[in-house]
C-alpha cells in the first residue's frame, strides 16, 4: 500500500515511510537498496494508472535522530 501519494503541481509524489532506526550512512544505503524496488513498483503503478510524471522517496523517520528523505529513481 502506498503510504502517501500527492500531486505537487508538476509530478505525482510517492512517499513510503519507514521506521527503521538508522545509525550510519552505510545502513541507510542498504535500506534504500532493500526498499527501493517496492517504491519503484508503486511508482510504476502510478505511472500506469494516473500519469507519467512520478517521483518516489523513502522517508526514514529515525535516521540518526532526524527525518531523512531519500530519492528513488524509477529506473
Amino acid at each position: 500500500v502506498i503510504d502517501l501519494l500527492y500531486y505537487d503541481g508538476l509530478n505525482w509524489q510517492v512517499i513510503d515511510f519507514k521506521t527503521d532506526s538508522i545509525t550510519s550512512d552505510e545502513q541507510k544505503n542498504e535500506l534504500v537498496s532493500r526498499y527501493g524496488p517496492q517504491v519503484r513498483k508503486y511508482m510504476n503503478a502510478v505511472k500506469h494508472f494516473i500519469g507519467p510524471n512520478v517521483e518516489g522517496r523513502i522517508c526514514f523517520l529515525d535516521a540518526n535522530g532526524t527525518v531523512a528523505l531519500e530519492t528513488v529513481d524509477l529506473y
